[in-house]
């Protein structure tokens, strides 16, 4: 059972809410455009899901049968439960810091980090790629003999959990910041100021931050995103630039060096390459829209949502072709509705959109 597809609902109403209190508290914490690009890269991100999910539990079986080392981790007893959770969300901590910290791992993440604000839909702003590669982080697991139905519940419980501390709203919980990531641990995390870069990687349990010297207490309230901002709210763009980016270093650098690009820490610069002119931390990426233009594109993203969910809820019952096509419309809306928020003059295309729209409308409902 896909657990995450089924807390969609939790966490629209949560966002819901955080919208609801943060408007009668006069704290703008959301932007439309920017919450919409957070949602589409979420959606991308589980159309994706769909082609690789399967190969991954296979992989992961397929080690669990033929090459575990313990029968008694194969027992679903609370003790193995409880040590599966604390294992993975050790990994979780590590492939996290190692995604900060190399290159090739960072263009799977960073489209996390891309957004400049912080709220609850930044935690569902996630890089599509990012699970295909973490999965070998995890197969260990499989190694010692725990069973994968246990494993991919504990997984998504633990994705599950970290979705709450992506807001603004929250200060401090007394006690518990001792033992739990929260928001004002995971908001330094997100932080592209210079004292809070690369801190703060947990899961779950902030408890492996401080065990291994990654842990800062939040000082300020810092401001968020990237030190190189993408300066756009496409989905695409935001998941797929990094990786031009990375292949436009490799192919500039002099001689071997580019093969280093990948490896290397995402700071890391080859002999006389120039680095990016340092921009104002202060300033947010923001091109105007119009009151009449927020609802329409505002709407157009509901029924997009809708129609996402309505897919993912069916996708069993479809073939692989429809699956295909449908995972291809519903991108390629979200790429022109990223356009429109960019402030992109591409309204020609408009009616081949709304076609498509209504064609993936069709099949769907």
């Amino acid at each position: 059972m896909n657990l995450i597809l089924y807390s969609l609902p939790l966490f629209i109403a949560l966002i819901i809410v955080e919208w609801l209190v943060s408007f009668f508290l006069k704290r703008p914490v959301f932007r439309l455009n920017d919450s919409i690009s957070d949602l589409s890269c979420g959606i991308l991100d589980r159309l994706l899901a769909l082609f690789w999910a399967a190969g991954a539990f296979n992989i992961y079986y397929y080690l669990f049968k033929e090459f575990h080392f313990f029968e008694s981790f194969k027992e679903q007893s609370i003790l193995n439960w409880t040590l599966l959770f604390f294992l993975v969300d050790l990994i979780y901590y590590w492939f996290h810091r190692c995604a900060h910290s190399i290159n090739f791992l960072w263009a799977t993440h960073v489209v996390h980090h891309s957004s400049e604000e912080f709220n609850l839909t930044v935690a569902l702003r996630q890089g599509p790629l990012q699970g295909m590669f973490s999965l070998f982080f995890y197969l260990p697991l499989a190694l010692l003999g725990f069973n994968p139905a246990m494993f991919f519940v504990v997984k998504m419980i633990n994705t599950i959990l970290q979705f709450w501390f992506h807001t603004r709203l929250i200060k401090s919980l007394g006690p518990l910041e001792w033992i739990l990531n929260t928001p004002s641990h995971h908001r330094l995390h997100h932080a592209k100021d210079s004292q809070y870069l690369d801190c703060n990687f947990a899961g779950v349990l902030i408890i492996w931050d401080k065990l291994f010297g990654t842990f800062k207490r939040e000082e300020f309230e810092p401001h968020y995103g990237i030190t190189s901002e993408i300066k756009s709210f496409n989905p695409l763009w935001a998941i797929f630039s990094p990786w031009i980016v990375m292949a436009s270093r490799m192919l500039a650098a002099p001689g071997l060096q580019g093969l280093l690009v990948p490896l290397a820490p995402p700071g890391w610069r080859y002999r006389d390459e120039q680095l990016p002119a340092p921009q104002n931390i202060e300033k947010r990426y923001d091109p105007p829209l119009s009151g009449a233009k927020k609802i329409y594109f505002g709407a157009h993203f509901l029924v997009i949502l809708l129609l996402t969910i309505t897919f993912l809820m069916k996708e069993a019952a479809l073939s692989g072709l429809d699956r295909i096509f449908l995972t291809l419309a519903l991108s390629y809306l979200l790429f022109v509705l990223g356009h429109y928020l960019d402030d992109q003059k591409i309204w020609p295309l408009e009616g081949l959109r709304l076609g498509i729209l209504g064609l993936v409308f069709y099949l769907l409902i």
